[in-house]
């Protein structure tokens, strides 16, 4: 069952504790950004390191990091007040050779602060059908465009290994999923009920060609959805 969605500012951040001084002069050794000096080049140092520490990215995972997907999950099922059964529920990741080691599928995280704060994960269904599993994100990591970073990351994937078509299933209650899934291209396709569930789950399925420019992303938008280009709103606006 693939679900969405837990957004984040400050994580992995060493502040500054002095400001960074500028003059018009600025002699050597007066911390100054003209004659930066000892003080000035630490502080500059101080602020290339703030600058890397926040750039967080997708990177390809592998089994040590389940554990880790794992309590992302985890934690965003708790923000969404639902039961947690990990052996029911993430049966693929615990079954990882089988789902996502190569050539079968792919995995990759986002790290931070020594855990994982985003996953995506990727597998082939057929010669030329993948499907898209575990896009999860901290609810501080959302709306930084990591999600769309993470999906991006696997239609690169796709586009490499020869799959021309992506699938997926949503939560009916990830509203910002679908939104960045239309935004992307994806169609919505269909809708499920899974049986016996203990968190009463609806799904939507997705589908869009790997090989899609942004133009023909919007376009193909448009089309699926007259309401739209009627100036009509929806529900959850993109």
């Amino acid at each position: 069952m693939s679900k969405f969605y837990a957004t984040a500012q400050g994580h992995g951040c060493r502040l500054l504790t002095a400001p960074l001084l500028f003059s018009a002069r600025g002699a050597p050794g007066d911390g100054t950004a003209t004659g930066l000096g000892l003080d000035g080049d630490h502080r500059v140092n101080d602020i290339v390191a703030v600058v890397a520490e926040t750039r967080l990215a997708p990177e390809p995972g592998g089994p040590p990091d389940i554990e880790g997907v794992v309590a992302l999950i985890g934690r965003v099922f708790v923000e969404y007040g639902w039961v947690f059964y990990p052996a029911q529920e993430l049966a693929d990741l615990f079954a990882f050779e089988r789902h996502y080691s190569a050539p079968h599928g792919a995995l990759w995280v986002v790290r931070r602060d020594g855990g994982i704060g985003g996953s995506v994960a990727v597998e082939r269904l057929d010669a030329k059908t993948a499907e898209l599993h575990r896009l999860y994100l901290d609810a501080d990591l959302r709306g930084r465009r990591l999600g769309r970073e993470l999906v991006e990351t696997v239609l690169a994937w796709c586009a490499r290994e020869g799959i021309t078509h992506l699938v997926l299933w949503s939560d009916t209650r990830f509203d910002r999923a679908h939104a960045l899934y239309e935004r992307m291209g994806f169609v919505k396709t269909g809708e499920r009920v899974l049986p016996d569930d203990p968190n009463d789950t609806r799904e939507y399925s997705y589908a869009r060609p790997v090989a899609m420019t942004a133009r023909g992303a919007t376009m193909r938008r448009r089309a699926e959805s007259p309401g739209r280009m009627a100036g009509g709103s929806r529900a959850h606006p993109a």
